[in-house]
């Protein structure tokens, strides 16, 4: 479970899913075809990545403005 405090951390992760899916549905939708499907395996790895480094960098630079606070 996500703590109140830290949950903003995911909100640039959910914009950034977000902006994807919205760039795909401009872009004229999610055919089924077999050559798309295999394209969209890869194409969810590296949008798990960038979601990944997206959140690690949330959290290292909340981190780093509780120890600012702090003073």
């Amino acid at each position: 479970m996500v703590r109140a405090r830290e949950a903003w951390v995911l909100l640039p992760t959910a914009l950034f899913s977000a902006a994807v899916a919205f760039v795909e549905l401009a872009l004229g939708g999610f055919p089924l075809t077999p050559e798309y499907l295999a394209a969209r395996t890869s194409y969810n790895c590296y949008h798990l990545l960038g979601s990944a480094v997206i959140y690690t960098a949330s959290r290292q630079w909340m981190a780093n403005l509780r120890v600012r606070l702090r003073g």
